[in-house]
């Protein structure tokens, strides 16, 4: 993807992504945690008490 290309989704907003590379803030909208379906399976992306992300299933 080019760098001037952008994702765009259904709540209207878009992500200028350069290298495939998105801010985590950006994912999570300033919440803690995220879910992510994968092949209907879903996948909760959260961040810890020191700031680190977890991806579980």
């Amino acid at each position: 993807m080019k760098v001037s290309e952008h994702v765009s989704s259904s709540s209207s907003y878009q992500v200028a992504v350069k290298d495939r590379q998105v801010e985590s803030m950006v994912l999570l909208g300033g919440h803690k945690e995220l879910i992510i379906l994968h092949q209907d399976e879903n996948y909760r992306l959260r961040i810890t008490a020191k700031g680190k992300l977890i991806l579980t299933k």
